[in-house]
C-alpha cells in the first residue's frame, strides 16, 4: 500500500512523538534512503522531479528489480530511440545498485569510452550532491554515501568505507583490475554504419566473449536501440544459452495487441514516450511515430526492434536455398570479383562465380575477409588459382594508382615466394632464408612470412606452371550507378531462379538476405554482385586455356573439380 506524503508524515510523526529531533532526522533519513530503494525509478523522481516515468520505463525497473533479486540475472531490452533506456539503465540503474549494496562493482560499457565516461560521471556527481558530502555544497544526504577521497575519477571511482564503486569503457577497452558484479552495456554500436559493418560487429562480440564476459558479472543488462540483425543482443539471441536471458523489445507502436505486447497496449497503440516534449523538444507522439514510418527499414529496426522487415530484403533465402548444388557443369567463363578494402577497416569482397552453356550462373566460391590491402590481392590470385578463373575484376572507383600497382605486384611476389618453396624442397623455414623482405617489411624470420609462404604450398605448381603475368586478364571496371540499382538485374536473377550456389556459403548468404534498402551494401554482395554482371552485362571476356587442371572448394569446403576446364 502506497501513502500520499502528508498522510505517511502525520503517522510518522504521531508515533515518534517524545523521540530526540536528532533521532526522529535519522528515522526520516532512513525512510526516504528505503523509498529511493525500492526502485530506479524511484530513485529517478526523487532525485529529479522532472523525470516523466512512462510504462516502458517502469518495465525496465521490474525487469532491473528481478535482476538484484537473482530471479533472472541476464536482460536484454530493446527500446525506440530517445525514450530515456540510457538515462534509467546506464545512470539511475547504476546509482541504484550501488545503493542496494554499496559493495558492488558496477560497470557501464559503451561504443565510445567518451560516452560511458560520462555515464560514470553523472552517478558520481550524484552521490557527491546527494551522499553525506551533499549538505557541505547546500544540497541534502538522501543516499547516505560518500566517494573515497583517494578514488574518485569520472572513470573509475569507489565508495568510501565499501568496496564498491563504478568503472567506465568503451566496446574495444578493458575492464582488468577488480571483478564486476554489475554490467551495463548501453547501445554498443555507434550507427547504422557501424552495425552494417561486419568487421565492427566482430569487435563488438569479440569484446564481449573476451573481455566483459571474462569479469564474470552476476548481473548483465543489455539496453540498446537495435541497427541489425546481427548486432550484439541478434547475436546473444542466438546462443546457445538465449533462454538464460530475459528478453525485453518495446516497440513503438503494438502490433500484437494486449495479451502479447509487453506494455498491455492494444494493436497499433503507440508508446507514451519519456519526453512528451519538454524544454522546446519535439512531442514523441502519434504524428512524431508516423513521420518515422517514411524509411521502413529505420522504422522497423529502430523503432519496432525488428531489424529485418517482414517482407525481406533485397535477397530472399527462398531465391538462394532451393538452387543450390553439390557439382557444377561445365563452366566456359570464369570470373573471381573482388570489392578492394583499404585494409584494415572493412572486409574485401572476394568471389568467384562461372556461367554455364545454359546461361545459368553458379556462385563457386568466396574467399572474402578482412586482409591488408597487399593481402587482399594475394588471396584474389588464389581464388583465381582454385577456380581456374579466366577474369579478375576489380570495382576501379577507389582503386588509386598504388593499389592498381599492388595487384601485379602481389602475383610477382607469390611467384618469387613459390620459386624459393621448389628451391628449399618445401622447407619453410629454408625458404624464408630465400626471399628478400617485401615492402610491407615482412622480413626472412618474420610470422607473416611463415604465414604467407605456408599458405602458397599447395599453389606453388600452379604459380610456377602459369604466365608470369598472372594466370588471368586483370580487368577494372567503374560502378556509374548506385549499389542498389546495379544489384536490382542479379535479385531478379536469383528470384528467377537463374542463380545456384555450388555448396554453402553462410557469410556470404547471410549478407545477402539481411541487406535491406538503403542500407550501404556488404562487400561480398558488392563482389557478387560485380561477378554476376561480368558474366551477363560485360562484353564478352576473352577466354584462354587455364594452365593445368585446378580443383574447386564449395562453401561447405569440399574438393570439386571443375568439369569442361581442361
Amino acid at each position: 500500500m502506497t501513502l500520499a506524503p502528508d498522510v505517511l508524515a502525520a503517522a510518522v510523526n504521531t508515533a515518534t512523538v517524545g523521540w530526540d529531533p536528532a533521532r526522529r532526522a535519522l528515522l526520516w533519513a532512513e525512510l526516504r534512503k528505503q523509498a529511493l530503494m525500492q526502485s530506479p525509478g524511484a530513485l529517478a523522481v526523487g532525485l529529479d522531479p522532472q523525470t516523466v516515468q512512462t510504462p516502458a520505463l517502469e518495465l525496465i525497473d521490474r525487469a532491473l528489480i528481478d535482476a538484484d533479486s537473482g530471479e533472472q540475472t541476464r536482460v536484454c531490452i530493446s527500446l525506440p530511440p530517445q525514450q530515456g533506456k540510457t538515462t534509467r539503465a546506464a545512470r539511475y540503474g547504476s546509482l541504484w545498485a550501488l545503493l542496494r549494496n554499496p559493495d558492488r562493482r558496477v560497470a557501464v560499457a559503451s561504443y565510445a569510452h567518451g560516452l560511458a565516461e560520462t555515464h560514470a560521471r553523472f552517478v558520481r556527481d550524484l552521490v557527491d550532491a546527494y551522499g553525506q558530502e551533499g549538505p557541505r555544497f547546500g544540497g541534502e544526504n538522501k543516499l547516505d554515501l560518500r566517494l573515497d577521497p583517494n578514488s574518485r575519477a569520472a572513470t573509475r571511482w569507489d565508495l568510501h568505507g565499501h568496496r564498491g564503486g563504478m568503472v567506465a569503457t568503451g566496446i574495444g577497452g578493458g575492464l582488468t583490475g577488480k571483478p564486476v558484479d554489475w554490467l551495463v552495456v548501453d547501445d554498443p554500436h555507434k550507427d547504422r554504419a557501424d552495425a552494417d559493418s561486419e568487421l565492427q560487429r566482430g569487435r563488438v562480440w569479440d569484446w564481449w566473449t573476451d573481455v566483459a564476459l571474462a569479469r564474470g558479472p552476476r548481473v548483465v543488462v543489455v539496453i540498446m536501440t537495435r541497427w541489425h540483425e546481427d548486432d550484439l543482443v541478434g547475436r546473444i539471441l542466438n546462443e546457445p544459452d538465449a533462454d538464460q536471458w530475459r528478453v525485453i523489445n518495446i516497440p513503438a507502436q503494438a502490433v500484437d495487441g494486449p495479451d502479447a505486447d509487453p506494455l498491455g497496449r492494444d494493436v497499433g497503440e503507440y508508446l507514451l514516450s519519456a519526453r512528451q516534449g519538454q524544454n522546446g523538444s519535439q512531442p514523441h507522439d502519434a504524428a512524431y511515430f508516423e513521420e518515422r514510418k517514411r524509411n521502413a527499414r529505420t522504422w522497423s529496426a529502430l523503432y519496432q526492434g525488428n531489424p529485418t522487415p517482414a517482407e525481406g530484403g533485397i535477397f530472399q533465402w527462398d531465391w538462394v536455398r532451393p538452387y543450390r548444388v553439390t557439382d557444377a557443369p561445365a563452366l566456359p567463363r570464369v570470373v573471381t570479383a573482388v570489392d578492394p578494402t583499404g585494409g584494415g577497416h572493412d572486409e574485401a569482397g572476394v568471389v568467384t562465380a562461372g556461367k554455364a552453356g545454359d546461361g545459368r550462373t553458379y556462385v563457386i566460391g568466396d574467399r572474402s575477409g578482412t586482409y591488408t590491402a597487399g593481402g587482399q590481392w594475394r588471396h584474389a590470385w588464389m581464388a583465381v588459382l582454385d577456380h581456374e578463373s579466366d577474369v579478375l575484376v576489380y570495382e576501379s572507383n577507389l582503386v588509386d594508382p598504388v593499389m592498381r600497382r599492388a595487384i601485379p605486384s602481389a602475383w610477382a611476389r607469390m611467384r618469387e615466394q613459390a620459386q624459393a618453396l621448389r628451391d628449399a624442397g618445401g622447407d619453410v623455414a629454408a625458404a624464408a632464408l630465400l626471399v628478400r623482405g617485401s615492402d610491407d617489411d615482412v622480413t626472412s624470420g618474420s610470422v607473416a612470412m611463415t604465414s604467407q609462404l605456408t599458405q602458397l604450398i599447395p599453389y606453388v605448381d600452379r604459380i610456377l606452371a602459369s604466365p608470369v603475368q598472372g594466370p588471368a586478364r586483370v580487368d577494372g571496371v567503374r560502378a556509374t550507378r548506385g549499389k542498389t540499382t546495379r544489384a536490382e538485374p542479379v535479385s531478379q536473377a536469383y528470384e528467377t531462379g537463374q542463380v545456384s550456389h555450388v555448396g554453402v556459403f553462410p557469410a556470404l548468404e547471410q549478407q545477402m538476405v539481411t541487406w535491406q534498402e538503403g542500407q550501404d551494401s556488404p562487400d561480398r554482395v558488392d563482389a557478387l554482385v560485380w561477378a554476376w554482371s561480368y558474366l551477363n552485362q560485360h562484353a564478352q571476356a576473352q577466354v584462354r586455356t587455364p594452365v593445368g587442371r585446378a580443383r574447386i572448394q564449395t562453401g561447405a569446403g569440399a574438393a570439386i573439380g571443375r568439369p569442361g576446364r581442361r
